[in-house]
């Protein structure tokens, strides 16, 4: 069991022209579950279920000749000011079970998993998956083949209007191509 609280501001200026502080309040129960063997190979997978509170201020870039102006796309500048996201996620993960070492594997297998729902009492609901996983196949020597695909889908929900800025996602909540969240 583990409570957390976080006040933080994500600098996305360069690549996306916003940034965005959060305040976070959030309840996590996790659990790892330990097989008969021990070592590398061990059969530990991480399951948790986590409850949490963002309150979200999106805050675009300005223009710096003319502070007054945005600089930043019209979709980002569609989305600022602030947001409450109420969310629910269950995560698993075998990150490293089926490894041969946790800092250079050159073979076995990790997957993960992660499904989140947020919606009511926050102003931003959505269905979200997301999962993966990395193959490590030795070829010869020191040379290994490593391999990994990974996806997911959102789902934006409005909760027959309770949610009424979720008819399109939210920019915070999205897939980036080498973000955070991956793509």
């Amino acid at each position: 069991l583990q409570t957390r609280m976080l006040l933080d501001t994500l600098d996305y200026e360069f690549t996306r022209s916003y940034k965005e502080w959060q305040r976070v309040l959030g309840l996590t129960l996790g659990t790892t579950s330990s097989g008969r063997k021990t070592g590398p190979m061990a059969d530990r997978v991480y399951r948790g279920l986590d409850w949490t509170a963002t309150f979200r201020d999106v805050v675009p870039r300005r223009n710096a000749t003319l502070p007054y102006e945005l600089d930043c796309s019209p979709e980002i500048a569609k989305q600022v000011g602030p947001n409450w996201k109420h969310s629910i996620v269950y995560e698993e993960n075998g990150n490293q079970t089926k490894c041969n070492g946790p800092q250079n594997p050159t073979s076995g297998y990790d997957w993960h998993g992660r499904a989140e729902l947020a919606g009511p009492p926050g102003d931003v609901g959505f269905f979200k998956i997301v999962a993966g996983g990395t193959v490590h196949l030795p070829l010869w020597k020191s040379l290994t083949l490593h391999t990994s695909l990974n996806g997911g889908i959102l789902q934006p929900l409005t909760y027959g209007g309770l949610c009424p800025s979720s008819t399109t996602s939210h920019i915070s909540d999205r897939f980036f191509v080498g973000g955070p969240l991956q793509l």
